[in-house]
């Protein structure tokens, strides 16, 4: 049995059945990990609420073959800032959705561990008024996705030579990832879907 610990950022959680969860969680050393957390739903833990998406915890996993248990965790930051803005937390949303979608399993991406957190930090401070331009918005999702192809290695300037408005980039951008990982990358629909997802 290898035991595993590190700090990573929840990608997602999937409640299975009644005291159980699933959680997708991207960590700086080992990357991309899948766990199950047993009677999760019924525990008095204080920091339960430390496994939402766009947290970041530390974490002790036992992993024997396929099988990894999560065993321990405790809430290291969960930017509350964030949380006083709708434009902040659709945008965080989408970034995790984004990471749970294109990172291989267990496999260490340091740099991009490092840029998200900056990213999440960035997102934490900054005026929430900044955020209800779209324009702003839109610029940011893009150096969001550039930063996030030039972290996987695969980023192609060529795509959007000579295209100079923020938004137009951000679909090509999304097209581009979705072809290349052949996956779904479309901002609105991922926002719409997730507010009718249950977690």
């Amino acid at each position: 049995m290898d035991i595993l610990k590190d700090e990573a950022i929840v990608l997602k959680r999937k409640f299975y059945n009644e005291d159980n969860i699933f959680v997708s969680i991207f960590s700086k050393e080992y990357g991309k990990v899948t766990c199950l957390a047993y009677g999760i739903r019924k525990s008095k833990k204080k920091e339960l609420y430390a496994l939402n998406p766009t947290n970041y915890i530390s974490f002790e996993i036992n992993k024997k073959g396929i099988n990894s248990i999560l065993k321990d965790f405790y809430l290291l930051e969960n930017f509350s800032k964030i949380y006083s803005s709708i434009e902040k937390v659709q945008i965080s949303i989408y970034i995790v959705y984004v990471l749970d979608k294109v990172i291989e399993y267990t496999q260490c991406e340091k740099d991009l561990y490092d840029d998200i957190k900056k990213i999440y930090k960035f997102l934490n401070e900054v005026d929430n008024k900044f955020f209800l331009e779209q324009e702003y918005q839109d610029k940011f999702l893009y150096r969001f996705l550039k930063r996030l192809c030039l972290d996987l290695g695969i980023y192609d300037e060529s795509i959007i030579k000579n295209i100079s408005v923020a938004r137009e980039k951000v679909k090509i951008f999304e097209r581009y990832l979705s072809a290349y990982f052949d996956i779904e990358i479309d901002y609105n629909k991922i926002i719409k879907r997730s507010i009718y997802e249950k977690n």
